[in-house]
């Protein structure tokens, strides 16, 4: 009976530190020029105040590989009021421009390779988040396809 009881803490306990990794970043709005990194978090977001641009990277790694994949606002996507980055998991971020601009930048693994594939602006592989879609302006709500 003991040795189950060992075995359950140590699962319960490998659980939890797998959500405490999953958490890093995710469920974090940015909605400050500069940059945003943690160490527990895979996303690498950068809006220039200069040019009201994001850069953003995606950091990865195993046993004998890592890399990074970015990623640039498109030409027309500039930080207005309202703007905001949304890291929504490890997989997915979603970037407003605070008018009609809505960017999601996607990762993806198959084996080994990663890739990194933005969609924009109104048709997306997947549903806008709630707390994505509620800071959205009316007109860019309409505008996307569900």
């Amino acid at each position: 009976m003991k040795h189950t009881h060992q075995i359950t803490l140590a699962g319960l306990f490998l659980l939890f530190c797998v959500v405490q990794a999953q958490a890093g970043l995710s469920g974090k709005y940015i909605t400050t020029f500069g940059g945003v990194s943690s160490s527990d978090c895979p996303w690498v977001v950068s809006v220039s105040d200069t040019n009201q641009a994001f850069h953003i990277s995606y950091r990865y790694s195993g046993t004998n590989y890592s890399g990074s994949l970015s990623a640039d606002s498109p030409w027309n996507w500039k930080a207005k009021t309202g703007w905001f980055v949304f890291i929504e998991s490890d997989a997915r971020i979603w970037a407003y421009d605070g008018g009609s601009g809505l960017d999601l930048l996607a990762i993806k693994f198959e084996k080994l390779d990663p890739t990194l594939t933005s969609y924009g602006s109104v048709s997306f592989p997947c549903s806008v988040p709630a707390e994505v879609f509620a800071r959205l302006t009316p007109e860019a709500q309409k505008a996307i396809k569900h």
